[in-house]
Parts: C-alpha cells; sequence; structure tokens
C-alpha cells in the first residue's frame, strides 16, 4: 500500500497534489487534522506574558481582545472560517480516499474541550462535511478498512499533563481535561490490540518524545517534549505498524519506535509518502517550503 500523508494544513495543500497521487500510485491520503488558516497563533505565542487562560484552560482569540482590538480578532477569526470553505472544496477533489482527524483548530464538535469554546464560529462541522462527502472518513477512536490494513486513530486530546507557557501563566485542570484523559486511557488498548503489525494510526499528537519538542527559540517551552504521553505507551505496549502525526510543525521527518515508523507529517503543504509491502515500511518526506519557524 502507499499512502501519503499530508502535514496540518492550515489553509495549504501540497501543490498539485492529484498529480503527486497519480505519480506516486498513491492508493489514500491521511491528514492529521488543523484544516483552517490559524492566523492568530503568531500572537498567542507573543504575548503569552498578557494573555489568561479562562476558566476551562483555554487559551484562543478572545483572549487577544484586550491587546489587538475586537476589529482585529473578528478579522482573523473570519481568516479561520473562509480558509475552512477553501479547504473542504480543496479535499474534495481528491482523487482516492482521503482519512482524517480533528486538531486543535476547532471546527469539529467532538473536541474535548467543544462544550467550552463559546460560539461555534464555523458555517459546518467536520463531522457533518464527513457525513455528506464520499470518499471521506473521520476516525475518533473508530477503525476503517483499507486493504490488507486496519487505519485506526483518533482527534486531538491535550490529555497530558500541561505547563505553564509562561511564567505568569496559571494552568487549570478542567473537567473536559480529566474525563478525556480517563477515555483515552480507555479507548487505546481497544483500539490496538486486534493484530497491531497491520495497524496504521492517525493521530493529530505526536508520541511523547518522539519528533514533539519545540525547537523555536524564545518559545517559553523551547526544548519540552509536547507530544501525548498516554499514545507514546501504546505504542511501546503494542508496537501499530505505522503512526502518522502532525501538531509540531518544525518536525516534518519520520522515526522508529521499536517497531513502529512515526511520522510526523508537517504542516502547510509539506507531505510524506509512505510505502507499507507486508511490515516494510519506506518513508520519504517532501517539504514544501511554506512551513516557516515562526519567529517570536
Amino acid at each position: 500500500m502507499r499512502i501519503l500523508a499530508i502535514g496540518d494544513p492550515h489553509g495549504i495543500l501540497p501543490t498539485h497534489i492529484n498529480k503527486i497521487i497519480k505519480d506516486n500510485d498513491i492508493e489514500l491520503v491521511l491528514c492529521p487534522g488543523d484544516f483552517p488558516a490559524a492566523p492568530s497563533s503568531k500572537y498567542l505565542w507573543k504575548y503569552a506574558d498578557q494573555l489568561k487562560r479562562n476558566k476551562d484552560g483555554l487559551v484562543g482569540e478572545e483572549s487577544l481582545v484586550h491587546i489587538l482590538g475586537q476589529k482585529k480578532v473578528d478579522a482573523l477569526v473570519q481568516q479561520s472560517v473562509d480558509s475552512w470553505k477553501e479547504m473542504r472544496k480543496k479535499i474534495e477533489a481528491i482523487s482516492v480516499p482521503v482519512v482524517i482527524v480533528y486538531g486543535n483548530t476547532s471546527e469539529a464538535v467532538t473536541v474535548p474541550w467543544f462544550k467550552d469554546i463559546g460560539d461555534f464560529v464555523y458555517d459546518i462541522s467536520m463531522e457533518d462535511w464527513v457525513a455528506k462527502t464520499s470518499d471521506l472518513y473521520q476516525l475518533e477512536y473508530s477503525t476503517e478498512k483499507f486493504g490488507d490494513y486496519n487505519v485506526t486513530g483518533f482527534g486531538v486530546k491535550f490529555t497530558s499533563s500541561v505547563k505553564k507557557v509562561s511564567k505568569k501563566d496559571k494552568v487549570p485542570m478542567p473537567a473536559w481535561r480529566k474525563k478525556a484523559r480517563i477515555k483515552h486511557e480507555k479507548m487505546l488498548p481497544k483500539i490496538l490490540s486486534k493484530d497491531p503489525r497491520k495497524t496504521i494510526m492517525l493521530v493529530h499528537e505526536p508520541p511523547r518524545g518522539v519528533l514533539d519538542s519545540i525547537v523555536i527559540k524564545g518559545n517559553p517551552r523551547y526544548g519540552d517534549h509536547v507530544g501525548d504521553e498516554l499514545l507514546r505507551a501504546a505504542i511501546d505496549s503494542y508496537q501499530p505498524l505505522v503512526v502518522v502525526c502532525g501538531h509540531i510543525h518544525e518536525h516534518l521527518g519520520s522515526k522508529k519506535v521499536g517497531k513502529t515508523t512515526v511520522v510526523n507529517a508537517g504542516a502547510k503543504g509539506d507531505y510524506a509518502i509512505i510505502d507499507i509491502q507486508g511490515e516494510t515500511v519506506k518513508v520519504k518526506t517532501v517539504a514544501s517550503g511554506k512551513n516557516k519557524l515562526m519567529k517570536l
């Protein structure tokens, strides 16, 4: 099986994606989420010392209003909304089946913190879009079979322990995080225990300690490993064949964890071609040149 794993789009897919698919005999496309552009991200890091989390532990565009003003924040939100619409059109034009999970840009209504984000700003949720689109599959502790392989996975959970993003940061442990962690611990063995050596996982966050460190100097979490610790423990125990992830944009590449091949597909047009023959996995990564490290 030949798979095209595309990085977190944030408004950008690989250039000439259907040509890449045709030229490389791709049978399946995997994407780890974060479809809309996220223009507010640079401000959230730039002004980290001045931001306050809400009672549910979240920091979002509303946290920037007192710095940028409501008009500017509304414009940033609208860019994300418009980008989500455009991304759906591009995904629907892909010529082979596409499997996705949600990231942390909150266009899905099954994110653990959904009830705490306030108004849903997008015109349609990921779940409703998938339901009406052929050859498009969303995984949430679920499995789809393609050829000889089981493709399983889930969206972002943020169940790992949270570190401060600034000296003033206060990190609460909201109910949604506790609940999500309990479910995560319960569901990981269920989706991995059946034939793990024929299992391909698609997730948003990397496993802890694998292609997950913050390398941007000036970032308050510089040097930290920020991946999913429960996912890492499950990989160590069950050794699935392949794990495809994103989230930490600066780590386009692949790495072995025991017998498991972990692939971080990068972001903004980056991609990886994964060639699987039996239990032999070969990975070729291609950088788009558009996934620039954020300057703080």
